[in-house]
Parts: C-alpha cells; sequence; structure tokens
C-alpha cells in the first residue's frame, strides 16, 4: 500500500517468472473450495476419534489433553496453541486423504512436546509416525481456496 503503482508493476516483472512457475505449481493440485465443505457432527466426531487414537502416544509425555477446535482456513492446515493448550484443525482436511489427516493431527500435537520445527519436533513426529515425509508429501497436492 505504500509504494506506487509503478513500482509495483515492476516488482511483478522482476518477479514474473517466480509467479508464472507457482502458477503452474497451483494448477496441478486439487483445489478444496472452503465455500463447499459440507461439515457435521459426523465430521467432527471423526476427527475427536483420530485425535484420542494418536493421543495414546503423547500421553505419556505428562501432557494435558488439549482442547480441540474445528474452522475452516485459507492458508493452514491446522495450528496449535501450545501455551493455552489448544488445537485448531481446518475443516478442509475433511476432503483429504485418511494419512494426509492423521498426518495433521500428529504435526499438531507435536507441537505440544516441540514448539517450533526443530530437529527435535520432528524426532518427536518420526517417533509416532516415521512414515510422515511421505504424508506431508502427499498433503501438499491440495490446495485449499477461498
Amino acid at each position: 500500500m505504500r509504494i506506487s503503482f509503478e513500482r509495483a508493476k515492476e516488482f511483478m516483472y522482476l518477479k514474473q517468472n517466480w509467479i508464472l512457475r507457482h502458477l503452474r505449481t497451483m494448477e496441478t493440485k486439487t483445489q478444496i473450495s472452503l465455500s463447499k465443505i459440507a461439515w457435521g457432527s459426523e465430521a467432527e466426531a471423526h476427527f475427536l476419534q483420530l485425535v484420542l487414537h494418536y493421543w495414546q502416544y503423547f500421553e505419556k509425555d505428562n501432557l494435558s489433553f488439549p482442547t480441540i477446535r474445528f474452522r475452516k482456513m485459507k492458508s493452514s492446515w491446522g495450528i496449535c496453541r501450545k501455551v493455552r493448550g489448544i488445537i485448531t484443525l481446518n475443516k478442509a482436511l475433511i476432503h483429504v486423504p485418511k494419512e494426509c489427516q492423521a498426518y495433521v493431527v500428529v504435526h499438531e500435537m507435536s507441537h505440544l512436546i516441540e514448539a517450533n520445527h526443530s530437529k527435535a519436533f520432528y524426532r518427536v513426529m518420526a517417533r509416532i509416525m516415521p512414515e510422515y515425509k511421505e504424508y506431508e508429501e502427499r498433503l501438499k497436492q491440495y490446495a485449499i481456496q477461498d
């Protein structure tokens, strides 16, 4: 907002290869429309059951069971608020494969132990879900849109 139109145009010209490359990448992804998500008690029960299934691997770390919330989010599959003990899962997850859903649940729960994406965080992930890298790559095949 603080630059001129000419400067913005110049920036776009300088970055056009990057922009085009990323647009082509987006075209190959399966798009999930937030406005078309059908969410109900069955979906919520499914994800709560998934959380409970993986909680058995975390409860031995003397953690308090987190509050689980669900929201439509534009840019994130999940969020963990470690200090508050809150995990928010994107309702769009209902449209990705079950192993990707499990990956996001384990990823966010791992943040209850390690807040950042350090080596220690990925050790937690590997301990609970050794194939997490494969599921992370599968999840990258999906994109959220408004």
